[in-house]
């Protein structure tokens, strides 16, 4: 049961969803209802929440029902459910939109879109983390940043919400203009433009174009923030600019306002100084990856955009802990005493977070052998092979001894071998960490990176089940 203050901060009773979807007439009696959160997807339902059901399966319906849900559905789905009077109908075309919209254009809360080939997510978990320092703030979940993430993220605004960070990523040319159409952000991110995802678009300046529409749902006076390294590979980036006609802040090179100097590694963290409109601020930051310097002046331009209390930021940024599997540390112990080091990015993969992975782990030192267990980095469209081909290059040129593939593309990269550089592609991941347990040195140190679908992500968590493995995570 909601609790009073619970019950303010929402914004949805029965009435008002009554008002915004015609729903059959028994729906009177939860005119007093309060709602939670409104959800499109049986995975996010729970008790006090209304849950808009678009599909046909009986039983999503009569799960949601049994967790408290109240659900609103088709007429047929709802005429299929005996015994539950927690069920619905409504002949309304799109009733989530519809009170998702009502939602949005309620809330007083501050919004920030983000968007990029890479750094995305990193930045919208650095950034909902400073935030929720400065307020009560919602972020979507994990990498649920399609248009199902998005709405479910809005879904759970309340009217205590004052800051909202979403990750908005492009699937086909249009589909950040869609997705970001709801959110009317008040900040817009463009973190980077890159190969990531190019099998959906014709060229890399289409691609461009799709990343710059994130800019055009932003409010009136709304302001858009752009890394300088886009402005440098595109020269026509600026001119995209000015037909957008928007208000926006370039970061990261020393001619704008937002950039960091004097850039220290050590072995578990990042020493650097940011300079922001004049004012420098010295940053203590739990990464091995440089790039992570250039994602906190996103933080430090948005915060700046909203107003907040600059000065708190290098204390908030201290204790972000980063995103899980991306670079993450371990050491691991087997049982005939052999220890090596993982560093586990397999979030997700593209030639530029490939090369970001490779530089984050150059100033570990003292190894017997570094192992790259590498998937295949897919959506790369033609180029998928000789991508593959020019990281392989890098890899080897990177003092890596051994290459571990896992994918069909990435055999391509054999060719790269040679006495120095032995190459080896296997089937799946479970190979992969067969070979890892059967192959390792004491003091080696391996790097594990791919795309989503090889399954590399689950590389880590098969290697920790091997029962003559002890583990111990890193800070």
């Amino acid at each position: 049961m909601l609790n009073t203050m619970e019950a303010n901060n929402v914004f949805l009773n029965g009435a008002i969803v009554a008002g915004l979807v015609d729903l059959d007439g028994s729906f009177e009696k939860n005119y007093d209802k309060t709602f939670l959160k409104v959800v499109s997807d049986p995975f996010f339902v729970e008790e006090s929440t209304l849950f808009i059901y678009s599909g046909k399966d009986v039983s999503c319906v009569e799960d949601a029902a049994a967790k408290g849900a109240t659900v609103i559905c088709n007429k047929i789905t709802a005429s299929n459910v005996s015994g539950l009077d927690s069920v619905y109908f409504t002949k309304t075309e799109q009733p989530f939109k519809k009170i998702i919209s009502y939602i949005r254009k309620s809330s007083s809360a501050k919004f920030c879109s983000v968007t990029g080939s890479v750094g995305k997510s990193t930045v919208k978990e650095m950034l909902g983390h400073a935030l929720k320092n400065y307020g009560p703030s919602i972020t979507n979940k994990g990498n649920r940043n399609g248009g199902n993430g998005i709405v479910e993220a809005l879904g759970r605004i309340s009217k205590k919400t004052e800051y909202v960070v979403l990750e908005v990523a492009s699937a086909a040319p249009g589909s950040i203009l869609q997705r970001n159409k709801l959110v009317n952000p008040d900040v817009a991110i463009i973190t980077s433009v890159g190969e990531a995802h190019l099998q959906n678009y014709e060229s890399k300046n289409e691609l461009l174009h799709e990343k710059f529409s994130l800019l055009d749902n932003l409010r009136a006076d709304g302001v858009g923030i752009i890394s300088r390294k886009i402005i440098d590979e595109y020269p026509e980036a600026l001119d995209l600019l000015k037909l957008k006609k928007v208000k926006y802040i370039v970061v990261g090179g020393e001619q704008d306002d937002i950039y960091f100097k004097d850039l220290v590694k050590h072995d578990a963290s990042l020493e650097y100084c940011v300079v922001c409109y004049g004012h420098q601020y010295k940053i203590k930051l739990n990464s091995i990856a440089s790039h992570d310097a250039l994602n906190t002046l996103f933080v430090f331009a948005a915060c700046h955009v909203l107003g907040v209390e600059m000065n708190k930021l290098p204390l908030v940024l201290s204790s972000f802990k980063g995103v899980g599997r991306r670079l993450e540390r371990y050491e691991v112990k087997l049982a005939d005493g052999r220890e090596f080091a993982v560093v586990d990015d397999s979030f997700n993969s593209s030639p530029t977070a490939v090369l970001g992975a490779i530089e984050a782990v150059s100033h570990i030192k003292n190894y017997n052998k570094k192992i790259f267990v590498f998937g295949d980095m897919l959506e790369l469209s033609d180029e998928a092979e000789s991508e593959h081909v020019k990281v392989a290059k890098v890899i080897k040129n990177n003092d890596f001894d051994i290459l571990v593939t896992v994918g069909e593309i990435s055999k391509s990269m054999s060719i790269c071998e040679d006495e120095d550089f032995e190459v080896f592609n296997l089937a799946d991941c479970d190979q992969a960490v067969d070979f890892i347990v059967e192959r390792s040195s004491s003091n080696d140190l391996m790097l594990v990176k791919g795309s989503h679908a090889t399954g590399l992500h689950n590389f880590v968590t098969k290697l920790k089940k091997c029962s003559s493995i002890d583990f111990v995570k890193k800070s």
